[in-house]
């Protein structure tokens, strides 16, 4: 069977792809921007492709983003079926056939790099230390996992906490909004929404 890509765009329709340590040289390239990436943390739910079921993270993972309101790679073209990098495309993107997914468990199997491979920034990095120790990931998704009516005060707190944290941290480090969540992985109110809640919160 020929596995080389045949650029149909199938699997940039329906996913982003997370980064190996060899991806790391397309952000110091300038391929990739840290505004094009978020960071998935540990005790995230996520959707399992090898395994093809829902998961908790055990490790921390760095994944190119996704167009607003889509499962889309944000350097997918749907126009042109195209990817705006493909000559110089991550590692999982030159690895993955949509018709042979299993060659790519090789690939996920690797130890993957985190925001401490990325950031040289020491300061920064003792602010995303922080910001992990306060928002707790995996005693967040137990909270809303066990909830059994309305987001209590606690919860409510924790996410207002996220929030702010992130307002404060653009505000007097002037870091673009849009590269917040590869510094502090996504928002908890929008991780809350995967699981159909929502919680309004007041500036």
């Amino acid at each position: 069977m020929d596995i080389h890509c045949r650029r149909c765009g199938e699997c940039c329709r329906h996913t982003s792809p997370t980064l190996h340590y060899q991806d790391i040289e397309l952000i110091h390239r300038g391929v990739v921007s840290v505004k094009d990436l978020y960071t998935l943390r540990p005790g995230q739910r996520v959707y399992d492709n090898i395994r093809q079921r829902p998961s908790y993270l055990e490790d921390e993972l760095i994944k190119v983003k996704e167009r607003p309101g889509t499962r889309q790679c944000i350097f997918y073209n749907p126009l042109s079926a195209s990817c705006s990098i493909y000559q110089q495309r991550p590692a999982q993107c030159r690895v993955f056939f949509c018709e042979r997914p299993e060659l790519l468990k090789g690939l996920f199997s690797q130890k993957k790099p985190t925001r401490q491979d990325i950031i040289n920034d020491a300061e920064m990095l003792k602010i995303i230390d922080a910001h992990n120790r306060r928002v707790d990931m995996k005693a967040f998704v137990r909270k809303v996992e066990s909830l059994r009516g309305e987001i209590d005060e606690a919860l409510a707190e924790l996410i207002r906490y996220d929030q702010h944290f992130r307002d404060f941290i653009h505000e007097r480090l002037r870091i673009p909004r849009q590269e917040l969540s590869f510094y502090f992985g996504r928002p908890l109110s929008e991780i809350l929404k995967d699981y159909g809640l929502e919680l309004e919160i007041r500036v």
